[in-house]
């Protein structure tokens, strides 16, 4: 019983990934990236979703490349 569980578990991650590439792939195609803007370090998003530089955070890390 233990065996089959295990078999399904595998098949429905194998299809959850599967699918989850598929999405990303087809998001891609239509030109509609996501980027998590939170993790970029001087950057935010204006109302129409592009990545745009915050000056100030923008110091930050002008200052990290240069030391």
């Amino acid at each position: 019983m233990l065996t089959i569980m295990t078999s399904l578990a595998q098949q429905e991650s194998q299809s959850l990934s599967q699918n989850v590439k598929l999405g990303l792939q087809y998001r891609y195609q239509q030109g509609e990236i996501t980027i998590n803007h939170n993790r970029f370090l001087g950057y935010t998003k204006d109302e129409d979703g592009h990545l745009i530089i915050e000056p100030t955070k923008a110091e930050v890390v002008k200052r990290i490349f240069k030391e």
